[in-house]
């Protein structure tokens, strides 16, 4: 069931045990406009959901960022009357990954439908492309979507809404042990995390995991801080990758001792590629704060986590 977040701005929290995304859409005067596609099946589901709660067209829909579980149902909403857009840095982000990525997916359960409806996506970039930041205001709604730089991936877009004082962030923020680094800038990834706090949100709609305060985006930077320090202290005394291998059990185990951050540390029960769990968080900022490779492009390893990075946070999900 659709929340009401505020008048005439609602969410779906990932619905009906799927994997995808949470969405979000505000209603305006004379349309609607949704923040995220989701999956095809998805998308056919949210429709009459969100026909329901308004008689109004949907006009536009955002796609936060090009992970499928973001984007794969773009045609679907193009088919029903929908502008689909993004940041101008999308296309390139699509053209990087795509349709790779969807025909690489690990099969899931149950095995028919998911091959079903990868048969039947179709990928489809956005068709207007934004700059930032880019208004929708009709005097009763105000949505301003925000590119506060690279993050999560290079086409990041926000939605702020400052009159109810509420943040859709897609991926830049989750609230849980949800962040794939897989795409992500993590160095910048913390600037964005400052200028988002400064917003000043009273309410947090992340990619994944239940809406929370605003105060979710500092205890997240906070935790993207301490890897970050943790990693730079090794590199600092001369430390390479194995180094911080090795270091993985007492870094674990001083994140988990933070009860600021010990919410986005990955689980170890998670049976996912090594380079999406916590060992590969660190690795990305290893990579950045050296230059240097964590894994080998040519590994079993890369090519497994590159295949479930195409849906990031979702396969979190779905493999715990």
């Amino acid at each position: 069931m659709p929340i009401e977040i505020a008048p005439g701005v609602f969410t779906l929290i990932e619905p009906g045990g799927h994997i995808w995304c949470n969405v979000a859409w505000v209603v305006f005067r004379d349309h609607t406009l949704v923040l995220d596609a989701g999956s095809l099946s998805e998308g056919q589901t949210y429709l009459p959901i969100i026909q329901a709660t308004a008689d109004k067209p949907i006009r536009f829909v955002l796609n936060t960022h090009h992970h499928g579980d973001h984007s794969y149902g773009n045609e679907f909403w193009t088919n029903h009357g929908a502008t689909v857009m993004g940041n101008a840095r999308i296309v390139g982000e699509f053209e990087r990954d795509e349709p790779w990525r969807l025909n690489h997916f690990p099969v899931i359960e149950p095995a028919a439908l998911w091959k079903a409806e990868v048969a039947a996506t179709h990928i489809q970039p956005p068709r207007l492309l934004l700059s930032s930041p880019t208004v929708f205001d009709d005097g009763t709604q105000r949505v301003e979507l925000l590119h506060l730089g690279a993050a999560h991936t290079a086409a990041d877009t926000l939605a702020w809404l400052p009159k109810q004082r509420i943040l859709v962030t897609g991926d830049v923020v989750v609230n849980g042990p949800y962040n794939v680094m897989w795409d992500a800038h993590v160095l910048s990834w913390i600037d964005v995390l400052a200028k988002a706090e400064a917003l000043g949100a009273r309410l947090i709609v992340p990619g994944h995991g239940a809406p929370g305060p605003g105060s979710i985006v500092g205890d997240q930077r906070a935790y993207f801080v301490a890897l970050r320090d943790a990693v730079k202290a090794i590199v600092v005394r001369g430390g390479g990758a194995r180094e911080v291998r090795a270091s993985l059990g007492s870094i674990e185990e001083s994140l988990l001792a933070d009860p600021r951050i010990q919410h986005w540390v990955v689980p170890v029960k998670f049976p996912i590629p090594e380079l999406l769990t916590l060992s590969g968080q660190l690795g990305c900022f290893y990579t950045e704060l050296t230059g240097k490779a964590y894994a080998a492009a040519d590994s079993l390893e890369y090519s497994q986590a590159r295949a479930l990075a195409g849906l990031c946070c979702g396969a979190l999900k779905v493999l715990a």
